[in-house]
């Protein structure tokens, strides 16, 4: 992320004492395309980056579900027998798929993302600790 420091030090350099956009990305160590969208943002004093919700994959959407029954039936396997990634999309290769193996390779690990969330998440809210009480036996 571009700081506001970096925005002043590029206006600066352009506007006042008049270096060109060449010099000015050589010096401070930024592309044109940001050193031009700083010159041209008249009011912009920083920059956001805007994450996208969900990753879109159009060709992997069809394949799913395929590759969700795949991922289940080789997480019952000990560890050294589940398919590689680039195993698994020469499976889905193999039963029509046409999409890149960066896809196939991405979509276990975010799925394991999403798991390994969801159980912190239910950890958190199902403590036993919290919930627990225990009667103590008294002496009669």
């Amino acid at each position: 992320m571009i700081s506001v420091d970096l925005i002043g030090q590029i206006r600066r350099a352009y506007f006042e004492q008049e270096r060109p956009i060449k010099e000015i990305v050589r010096t401070l160590s930024v592309s044109r395309a940001t050193a031009r969208k700083v010159i041209r943002g008249e009011d912009t004093t920083e920059f956001r980056y805007t994450a996208r919700a969900a990753q879109p994959a159009p060709k992997l959407g069809p394949w799913i579900k395929d590759l969700v029954d795949i991922l289940e039936a080789e997480a019952r396997l000990p560890r050294r027998e589940r398919r590689s990634t680039q195993r698994l999309f020469e499976t889905l290769r193999g039963r029509g798929y046409e999409g890149a193996h960066d896809s196939v390779h991405r979509y276990p690990s975010l799925l394991l993302c999403t798991l390994q969330r969801r159980m912190k998440l239910w950890r958190a809210s199902a403590s036993p600790r919290n919930d627990l009480w225990v009667q103590s036996a008294s002496p009669e």
